[in-house]
Protein backbone atom coordinates (compact mmCIF):
# COMPACT_ATOMS: atom_id res chain seq x y z
CA UNK A 1 0.00 0.00 0.00
CA UNK A 2 3.17 2.20 0.78
CA UNK A 3 4.29 1.38 -2.38
CA UNK A 4 1.23 2.40 -4.55
CA UNK A 5 0.71 6.12 -2.23
CA UNK A 6 4.60 6.69 -3.31
CA UNK A 7 4.05 5.74 -7.05
CA UNK A 8 1.03 8.40 -6.91
CA UNK A 9 2.96 11.20 -4.84
CA UNK A 10 5.83 10.97 -7.03
CA UNK A 11 3.74 10.34 -10.66
CA UNK A 12 0.18 11.47 -9.66
CA UNK A 13 0.33 14.23 -12.42
CA UNK A 14 1.32 12.43 -14.77
CA UNK A 15 -1.12 9.87 -14.21
CA UNK A 16 -3.82 12.61 -14.22
CA UNK A 17 -2.57 13.99 -17.00
CA UNK A 18 -3.16 10.91 -18.66
CA UNK A 19 -6.50 10.01 -17.19
CA UNK A 20 -7.89 13.63 -18.62
CA UNK A 21 -6.98 12.45 -22.13
CA UNK A 22 -8.27 9.26 -22.20
CA UNK A 23 -11.84 10.97 -20.59
CA UNK A 24 -11.23 13.60 -23.49
CA UNK A 25 -10.98 11.57 -26.35
CA UNK A 26 -13.90 9.30 -24.72
CA UNK A 27 -16.01 12.40 -25.41
CA UNK A 28 -14.78 13.62 -28.60
CA UNK A 29 -15.82 10.15 -29.82
CA UNK A 30 -18.42 9.89 -28.36
CA UNK A 31 -20.23 13.34 -28.90
CA UNK A 32 -19.05 14.35 -32.42
CA UNK A 33 -20.01 12.09 -35.17
CA UNK A 34 -16.96 13.13 -37.56
CA UNK A 35 -14.38 11.99 -34.99
CA UNK A 36 -16.39 9.02 -34.29
CA UNK A 37 -16.49 7.96 -37.82
CA UNK A 38 -12.91 9.00 -38.51
CA UNK A 39 -12.09 6.51 -34.91
CA UNK A 40 -14.42 3.42 -36.23
CA UNK A 41 -12.90 3.34 -39.68
CA UNK A 42 -9.03 3.67 -38.24
CA UNK A 43 -10.17 0.76 -35.67
CA UNK A 44 -11.23 -1.39 -38.81
CA UNK A 45 -8.27 -0.63 -40.25
CA UNK A 46 -6.18 -1.51 -37.38
CA UNK A 47 -8.05 -4.81 -36.55
CA UNK A 48 -7.54 -5.94 -40.51
CA UNK A 49 -3.75 -5.66 -40.68
CA UNK A 50 -4.02 -7.19 -37.29
CA UNK A 51 -5.96 -10.02 -38.88
CA UNK A 52 -4.23 -10.55 -41.68
CA UNK A 53 -0.98 -10.30 -39.82
CA UNK A 54 -2.26 -13.23 -37.44
CA UNK A 55 -3.66 -15.36 -40.36
CA UNK A 56 0.14 -14.82 -42.33
CA UNK A 57 1.77 -15.91 -38.80
CA UNK A 58 -0.74 -19.03 -38.78
CA UNK A 59 -0.14 -19.78 -42.05
CA UNK A 60 3.11 -19.90 -41.46
CA UNK A 61 3.21 -22.06 -38.82
CA UNK A 62 1.22 -24.63 -40.82
CA UNK A 63 3.50 -24.86 -43.66
CA UNK A 64 5.24 -27.92 -41.80
CA UNK A 65 2.29 -29.74 -41.10
CA UNK A 66 1.62 -28.91 -44.85
CA UNK A 67 5.03 -30.22 -45.75
CA UNK A 68 4.43 -33.45 -43.88
CA UNK A 69 0.90 -34.15 -45.33
CA UNK A 70 2.40 -33.34 -48.83
CA UNK A 71 5.06 -35.93 -48.54
CA UNK A 72 2.93 -38.35 -47.40
CA UNK A 73 0.83 -38.03 -50.82
CA UNK A 74 4.46 -38.17 -52.63
CA UNK A 75 5.05 -41.54 -51.06
CA UNK A 76 1.57 -42.85 -51.73
CA UNK A 77 2.09 -41.87 -55.83
CA UNK A 78 5.53 -43.09 -55.33
CA UNK A 79 4.23 -46.46 -54.14
CA UNK A 80 1.22 -46.10 -56.62
CA UNK A 81 3.55 -46.00 -59.46
CA UNK A 82 5.58 -48.88 -58.49
CA UNK A 83 2.84 -50.97 -57.99
CA UNK A 84 1.60 -50.31 -61.51
CA UNK A 85 4.89 -50.77 -63.02
CA UNK A 86 5.10 -54.02 -61.54
CA UNK A 87 1.87 -55.08 -63.17
CA UNK A 88 2.77 -53.39 -66.70
CA UNK A 89 6.04 -55.13 -67.34
CA UNK A 90 6.42 -56.03 -70.90
CA UNK A 91 5.56 -59.10 -72.21
CA UNK A 92 8.09 -61.94 -72.58
CA UNK A 93 9.10 -62.46 -76.79
CA UNK A 94 10.38 -66.04 -75.90
CA UNK A 95 8.80 -68.43 -77.15
CA UNK A 96 7.67 -70.84 -73.87
CA UNK A 97 5.41 -74.12 -73.99
CA UNK A 98 2.35 -74.09 -72.63
CA UNK A 99 3.07 -76.65 -69.44
CA UNK A 100 5.60 -73.65 -67.89
CA UNK A 101 3.92 -70.64 -65.50
CA UNK A 102 5.26 -67.11 -66.84
CA UNK A 103 5.99 -64.71 -63.60
CA UNK A 104 6.87 -61.71 -64.13
CA UNK A 105 8.79 -59.69 -62.00
CA UNK A 106 10.83 -56.16 -61.06
CA UNK A 107 14.85 -56.13 -60.44
CA UNK A 108 14.85 -55.23 -56.92
CA UNK A 109 18.81 -54.95 -56.22
CA UNK A 110 21.58 -56.77 -58.14
CA UNK A 111 24.91 -57.55 -57.53
CA UNK A 112 27.70 -57.82 -60.77
CA UNK A 113 31.31 -57.54 -59.15
CA UNK A 114 31.12 -60.46 -56.67
CA UNK A 115 32.27 -63.87 -57.20
CA UNK A 116 28.87 -64.80 -55.77
CA UNK A 117 26.19 -62.34 -56.96
CA UNK A 118 22.84 -61.92 -56.50
CA UNK A 119 19.76 -60.38 -57.71
CA UNK A 120 16.56 -60.25 -56.17
CA UNK A 121 13.31 -59.65 -57.28
CA UNK A 122 9.93 -58.31 -56.34
CA UNK A 123 8.05 -61.26 -56.42
CA UNK A 124 8.01 -64.04 -53.82
CA UNK A 125 5.94 -66.87 -52.04
CA UNK A 126 2.32 -64.33 -52.67
CA UNK A 127 3.27 -64.63 -55.89
CA UNK A 128 3.79 -68.42 -56.58
CA UNK A 129 7.54 -68.06 -56.70
CA UNK A 130 9.19 -71.43 -55.42
CA UNK A 131 12.96 -71.99 -54.50
CA UNK A 132 14.15 -73.72 -57.91
CA UNK A 133 12.32 -71.90 -60.37
CA UNK A 134 14.18 -70.49 -63.62
CA UNK A 135 14.68 -66.91 -64.33
CA UNK A 136 14.99 -65.82 -68.21
CA UNK A 137 14.57 -62.69 -70.06
CA UNK A 138 13.99 -61.87 -73.40
CA UNK A 139 17.41 -62.19 -74.50
CA UNK A 140 17.97 -65.49 -72.27
CA UNK A 141 18.69 -67.35 -69.07
CA UNK A 142 19.30 -64.94 -65.79
CA UNK A 143 19.69 -67.99 -63.41
CA UNK A 144 17.45 -69.94 -60.68
CA UNK A 145 15.64 -68.66 -57.29
CA UNK A 146 17.91 -69.96 -54.47
CA UNK A 147 15.75 -68.22 -51.46
CA UNK A 148 12.33 -66.83 -51.70
CA UNK A 149 10.35 -64.02 -48.72
CA UNK A 150 6.57 -63.60 -48.58
CA UNK A 151 7.27 -60.22 -51.24
CA UNK A 152 10.64 -61.15 -52.32
CA UNK A 153 13.08 -63.71 -53.73
CA UNK A 154 16.77 -64.07 -54.21
CA UNK A 155 18.23 -65.55 -57.65
CA UNK A 156 21.32 -67.17 -58.13
CA UNK A 157 22.32 -66.00 -61.70
CA UNK A 158 24.80 -67.37 -64.40
CA UNK A 159 27.33 -64.70 -63.15
CA UNK A 160 27.58 -66.35 -59.94
CA UNK A 161 30.88 -69.38 -59.25
CA UNK A 162 28.26 -71.68 -58.06
CA UNK A 163 25.75 -71.85 -61.18
CA UNK A 164 25.74 -74.52 -63.51
CA UNK A 165 23.28 -74.24 -66.43
CA UNK A 166 23.00 -77.44 -68.63
CA UNK A 167 23.04 -75.95 -72.60
CA UNK A 168 23.34 -77.50 -75.92
CA UNK A 169 25.44 -76.22 -79.09
CA UNK A 170 21.93 -75.94 -81.15
CA UNK A 171 23.24 -76.97 -84.77
CA UNK A 172 24.93 -79.95 -83.26
CA UNK A 173 22.64 -80.87 -80.30
CA UNK A 174 25.72 -81.82 -77.86
CA UNK A 175 25.23 -80.45 -74.17
CA UNK A 176 27.47 -79.63 -71.60
CA UNK A 177 27.71 -77.41 -68.55
CA UNK A 178 27.90 -73.76 -68.77
CA UNK A 179 29.46 -72.05 -65.56
CA UNK A 180 30.88 -68.62 -64.82
CA UNK A 181 34.53 -68.37 -63.78
CA UNK A 182 35.53 -64.79 -64.95
CA UNK A 183 35.64 -61.25 -63.70
CA UNK A 184 33.68 -60.56 -67.45
CA UNK A 185 29.51 -60.56 -66.67
CA UNK A 186 29.66 -61.81 -70.68
CA UNK A 187 31.62 -64.53 -70.47
CA UNK A 188 31.24 -68.06 -69.65
CA UNK A 189 32.51 -71.36 -70.52
CA UNK A 190 30.87 -74.42 -71.52
CA UNK A 191 32.71 -77.81 -70.46
CA UNK A 192 31.95 -81.37 -70.43
CA UNK A 193 31.51 -81.37 -74.62
CA UNK A 194 33.00 -84.60 -75.93
CA UNK A 195 35.92 -83.13 -78.09
CA UNK A 196 34.84 -85.43 -81.15
CA UNK A 197 31.76 -83.06 -81.12
CA UNK A 198 31.29 -81.09 -84.67
CA UNK A 199 31.69 -76.71 -83.18
CA UNK A 200 31.88 -73.98 -84.91
CA UNK A 201 32.60 -70.59 -83.94
CA UNK A 202 29.55 -68.31 -83.88
CA UNK A 203 27.23 -71.44 -83.38
CA UNK A 204 24.39 -70.75 -80.28
CA UNK A 205 24.16 -71.88 -77.15
CA UNK A 206 20.60 -72.78 -75.91
CA UNK A 207 19.22 -74.19 -72.71
CA UNK A 208 19.26 -78.38 -73.68
CA UNK A 209 15.83 -78.86 -71.39
CA UNK A 210 17.04 -81.79 -69.62
CA UNK A 211 16.63 -80.33 -66.29
CA UNK A 212 13.16 -79.28 -65.38
CA UNK A 213 14.48 -75.71 -64.51
CA UNK A 214 14.52 -74.18 -68.21
CA UNK A 215 12.56 -75.86 -71.12
CA UNK A 216 14.70 -76.05 -74.54
CA UNK A 217 16.22 -74.03 -77.04
CA UNK A 218 15.98 -70.73 -74.64
CA UNK A 219 19.42 -68.55 -76.67
CA UNK A 220 21.83 -67.87 -73.84
CA UNK A 221 24.82 -66.50 -76.22
CA UNK A 222 27.64 -67.37 -79.12
CA UNK A 223 30.24 -69.51 -79.21
CA UNK A 224 33.78 -67.16 -79.08
CA UNK A 225 36.31 -69.96 -79.04
CA UNK A 226 37.09 -73.66 -78.48
CA UNK A 227 39.62 -76.14 -77.60
CA UNK A 228 40.93 -79.11 -75.61
CA UNK A 229 42.81 -78.69 -72.48
CA UNK A 230 46.03 -81.19 -72.44
CA UNK A 231 44.92 -84.42 -70.92
CA UNK A 232 41.23 -83.61 -71.77
CA UNK A 233 38.91 -85.68 -73.51
CA UNK A 234 36.63 -82.66 -73.66
CA UNK A 235 36.15 -79.34 -75.21
CA UNK A 236 36.02 -75.85 -73.13
CA UNK A 237 33.95 -73.69 -74.84
CA UNK A 238 34.36 -69.88 -74.58
CA UNK A 239 30.74 -68.33 -74.80
CA UNK A 240 29.63 -64.35 -75.07
CA UNK A 241 26.47 -64.35 -73.65
CA UNK A 242 23.06 -62.18 -74.80
CA UNK A 243 22.27 -60.74 -71.35
CA UNK A 244 24.11 -57.83 -69.84
CA UNK A 245 22.76 -58.46 -66.35
CA UNK A 246 24.43 -54.90 -65.15
CA UNK A 247 21.35 -53.67 -67.44
CA UNK A 248 18.56 -55.83 -66.29
CA UNK A 249 15.33 -54.54 -65.15
CA UNK A 250 12.91 -57.19 -65.44
CA UNK A 251 12.84 -61.23 -65.34
CA UNK A 252 10.80 -63.31 -65.79
CA UNK A 253 10.32 -66.70 -63.41
CA UNK A 254 9.02 -69.61 -65.27
CA UNK A 255 7.48 -72.75 -63.26
CA UNK A 256 7.67 -76.40 -64.74
CA UNK A 257 3.91 -77.40 -64.18
CA UNK A 258 4.86 -80.97 -64.39
CA UNK A 259 8.45 -80.49 -62.59
CA UNK A 260 7.16 -82.60 -59.54
CA UNK A 261 5.96 -86.10 -61.59
CA UNK A 262 9.44 -85.96 -63.63
CA UNK A 263 11.46 -85.29 -60.87
CA UNK A 264 9.47 -88.11 -58.99
CA UNK A 265 10.02 -90.45 -61.59
CA UNK A 266 14.06 -89.46 -62.17
CA UNK A 267 14.17 -90.18 -58.07
CA UNK A 268 12.40 -93.57 -58.39
CA UNK A 269 14.93 -94.39 -61.11
CA UNK A 270 18.17 -93.47 -59.21
CA UNK A 271 16.93 -95.26 -55.80
CA UNK A 272 16.14 -98.52 -57.45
Amino acid sequence: MQNILQLFARYGSHILFLGLEIFCFILIVNFNKTQKDIYLNSVNLFNGKLAERVDKTRDYLKLQEINDSLTHENSKLIQRLINESRINLPDLEIEIPEDYVIIPALVCDKTINLKNNYITLCKGEKDGVRSGMGVISNNGVVGLIRSVSPDFSIVLPIINVLSRTNVAIKNSNYFGTMKWQDANPLKMIVEEVPKHAKITEGDTIITSGYSTVFPKGIPIGKITNFYVEQGSANFSIDVEVNEDLARLEYAYIIDYKKKAQKDSLTNLVINE
